[in-house]
């Protein structure tokens, strides 16, 4: 099993490290991912670091316009709880190990349809989780949890833009 920091355990490909595979049709398995409490800390550090690295994909979000510093950006409540929003849809996601299918249609329509969001701009946000459980808890995010965590958000990634492709969105 990997290492990592203690918590909710979900389930991310088994070929998203050298761990054995565990029999079955979706090939997962389990590790220690971050428990909500521990990423209830990245959530303003996550949208920040979105921002700052794209400044592109604040024109997605309407009341989140007006943040223009970094500090307006860790201050805002409604930015922490868009945070949450998206960790918690996420880990949901996570959580049914590749049997997400009732989860993912509803979100890439609304992303398709009602936001507008580019495939692109989901691949920046995997990369800004990537970056802040590095640099916020290094200790804990070891490799084989990093590269772990990298597919599960790519085959994420990857399902995403075949709803979109489904529904004629070609972000």
């Amino acid at each position: 099993m990997a290492a990592g920091p203690p918590g909710v355990r979900l389930g991310l490909p088994a070929s998203a490290s050298t761990s054995r595979k565990d029999p079955g049709p979706t090939q997962f398995r389990k590790i220690n991912v971050p428990r909500i409490s521990w990423l209830s800390s990245l959530l303003g550090v996550l949208s920040v670091r979105l921002f700052k690295n794209h400044p592109e994909t604040l024109d997605k979000f309407d009341k989140f316009k007006h943040l223009k510093t970094e500090d307006e950006m860790k201050g805002s409540e409604d930015l922490k709880k868009h945070g949450n929003t998206v960790l918690t849809a996420l880990g949901g996601i996570l959580k049914k190990k590749g049997h997400h299918e009732a989860e993912l249609k509803p979100l890439a329509q609304s992303h398709a349809t009602k936001h507008k969001i580019p495939v692109k701009y989901l691949e920046f946000i995997s990369d800004a989780i990537i970056q802040v459980l590095q640099s916020k808890h290094s200790g804990d995010f070891h490799a084989d949890t990093e590269a772990a965590m990298k597919k599960a958000l790519e085959l994420f990634r990857n399902d995403i833009a075949a709803k979109y492709k489904e529904l004629g969105f070609q972000g």
